[in-house]
């Protein structure tokens, strides 16, 4: 890689990690916009995905081709066009009141009851997951188990803050809080085998809560006031997931039947948390920050573009090969088909790309929109998809915002934000996934609050 390309990296890491702050807080601050949103956090992915991913691959992370000019030129074209269209669209819609209708329901009591029966499911899904993981699979069912046992454990964490928030002298309302906590610390690090959106999505119960549920203000002083408020929370749950990122894979190597190696390399893992932030604070893990954080997003997102200019289109098998036009929307539809019975069935490009183009097995990469875009055919898809997911960030937003004291809402978002997060990194397939079992989840606690309400008011907060 030579170096203009190297200070073109970094000077468009740097532009992207200023511009993407002010798109975020602008809004806010000047009353035109919320802050904790669907928006902002497809916006905010740029940030780490995008700025930070292409800051480390000018600096620390290796290349995977060579790239040229032409190849970072192209991939800034298309970044920033669907920056662009994602935002004017975002602007213009205006979803119908049929829509919201399925964000948006009656009234449910929340009571003490309602929070334990939630997160006991949410614990009985997460062992079922765990255990089916290391016995067989089934098709359908163990994706399905995957999907729902994070999105209860979001639940359970936005319930126990409310009943605690209710309920400040009542150690059992702490001690449920801190159970689900420390279940999801354990679930994220053992149970799904290092990732870390389950422990973020419980972890970003407190500030969603917090944010969603207090009164709204357009003054300025009073948003700063806000903005300090939840930064005072976000902060140090940012340094735990900073640091836990770093120390997430103590298990890989391990076999899964080994229990007692499990908990004693969990136990040391957690123990390391502390010193890895203050290594953190102390500037001692910047490289691991760019690597860990940016996610090789940039670098992925620079290969499928470097591989369309040398017109080196196929991959190891047939089953790879650009253009793919839809992959991520054949993928997310196909899932519930079993591939016994259908041997071709579309696979994850972030799943594809190590093995067809890297010849690397065992490992699952972050394309990043323009990889994705690029692979299924380049302008026309960072078009469409800068439309598809501005029409349902605004969906969200704006159901959030006309019912923003439904927990279950606050639920659903604290279940998806960090996956949406994830988005411009992707896989797609996978994050739209994971949040369309994440509104099943919310379909099914809604439901159970709705025929457990009238056996349930006496525990109501």
């Amino acid at each position: 890689m030579n170096s203009a390309v190297q200070q073109g990296l970094l000077l468009f890491g740097i532009f992207i990690c200023i511009l993407i702050p002010i798109m975020v807080f602008g809004p806010f601050l000047t009353g035109r916009g919320h802050l904790i949103t669907c928006r902002n956090m497809i916006i905010g992915g740029c940030f780490p995905f995008v700025g930070l991913s292409s800051i480390g691959l000018s600096n620390w992370e290796r290349p995977y081709a060579i790239y040229e000019l032409a190849d970072l030129e192209y991939f800034v074209i298309l970044f920033m066009l669907f920056l662009i269209v994602f935002s004017v669209a975002y602007k213009h819609f205006s979803p119908s009141p049929a829509a919201l209708h399925y964000f948006t329901g009656g009234r449910v009591v929340i009571s003490k009851k309602l929070t334990l029966i939630l997160a006991l499911l949410a614990v009985t899904l997460s062992l079922l997951d765990f255990g089916m993981k290391r016995i067989t699979y089934f098709p359908f069912f163990t994706e399905l188990l995957t999907g729902l046992a994070p999105s209860f454990m979001a639940f359970a964490g936005v319930f126990a803050i409310a009943v605690w928030a209710k309920n400040k002298k009542n150690p059992l309302a702490f001690l449920s809080l801190a159970g689900i906590l420390a279940f999801s610390l354990v679930y994220s690090v053992v149970g799904s085998g290092g990732g870390r959106r389950v422990l973020l999505s419980v972890l970003l119960a407190s500030p969603m809560y917090l944010y969603w549920t207090s009164r709204m203000n357009n003054d300025l002083s009073y948003r700063l006031q806000q903005l300090i408020r939840i930064g005072s929370v976000i902060v140090p749950l940012t340094l735990v997931m900073l640091a836990y990122s770093n120390l997430r894979h103590f298990d890989r190597g391990y076999k899964y039947e080994e229990a007692g190696v499990i908990v004693r390399r969990s136990i040391e893992s957690f123990s390391a948390v502390p010193s890895e932030i203050m290594a953190i604070l102390t500037g001692n893990r910047m490289d691991s920050i760019f690597v860990q954080v940016g996610q090789d997003a940039t670098n992925c997102s620079l290969l499928m573009v470097n591989l369309v200019r040398r017109d080196d289109t196929t991959g190891y098998s047939t089953a790879f090969k650009i253009p793919q036009p839809f992959n991520t929307l054949i993928f997310v539809l196909a899932n519930p088909i079993p591939r016994s019975r259908w041997e071709g069935k579309p696979l994850s490009l972030g799943y594809m790309l190590p093995i067809e183009v890297l010849r690397v097995g065992g490992v699952s990469m972050g394309p990043g929109i323009v990889g994705h875009c690029v692979h299924e055919g380049g302008v026309f898809f960072i078009i469409l998809y800068g439309i598809l997911f501005a029409y349902f960030a605004k969906l969200f937003d704006t159901a959030l915002t006309l019912d923003s004291s439904n927990l279950f809402l606050l639920g659903l978002a604290t279940a998806t934000f960090p996956n949406i997060l994830m988005l411009v990194r992707g896989d797609q397939g996978i994050v739209i996934l994971t949040c369309l079992f994440s509104y099943l989840s919310f379909a099914i606690a809604w439901r159970i609050g709705r025929r457990l309400s009238p056996f349930l008011n006496s525990g109501a907060v």
